[in-house]
């Protein structure tokens, strides 16, 4: 500021602020839980920036990006164990991060059908044929094998027949 004869600086000290992205709510809530590793979860976050920046989200597994850049992810099909789920969103001058502890199980299959049931008394020389069916809530692939007397016979069905059945006694 002047006149013909002086002049007045004025300085004046201007500081920038950034007000950083937070996370109000994660899905699922719980920073630790359990699914079946056979599963799809969908995990969120809903973030706030009070600056209206912005926002960029990085998904990783176990520190693997899993290169989805969105507040929406889905861990799908983990392998059975425990994991690290984390999400950092950034407005590009600060950071906030979610982590979960994912642990991914396996469920036995479970026998829906047995036949014959129980112990059996065959003819000398007759076949005996038996069928299982067996139910996997992972959605696992079922494998079989069948053994007579602890040697494996058989590989592959839901049913083997044992032909002819010689004397004595079989399990």
């Amino acid at each position: 500021i002047s006149d013909p004869w002086s002049q007045v600086d004025l300085t004046w000290g201007i500081s920038s602020t950034n007000g950083l992205p937070q996370v109000l709510s994660a899905n699922p809530a719980a920073s630790a839980f359990n699914m079946s590793h056979g599963a799809t979860r969908r995990m969120s976050v809903d973030v706030s920036d009070v600056d209206f920046d912005p926002l960029v989200y990085t998904w990783k597994v176990d520190g693997v990006d899993q290169n989805i850049s969105g507040p929406v992810f889905n861990l799908t099909r983990p392998e059975v164990g425990t994991h690290v789920v984390t999400v950092s969103v950034t407005d590009g001058y600060g950071v906030a991060n979610h982590a979960w502890v994912v642990t991914s199980t396996n469920t036995a299959p479970t026998l829906t059908l047995a036949s014959p049931t129980g112990d059996q008394t065959v003819s000398h020389g007759a076949s005996l044929t038996f069928i299982v069916a067996l139910d996997d809530v992972d959605g696992d692939v079922i494998s079989y094998g069948w053994s007579v007397g602890g040697a494996p016979v058989a590989n592959g069905s839901a049913r083997f027949t044992l032909d002819p059945v010689g004397m004595g006694t079989k399990t």
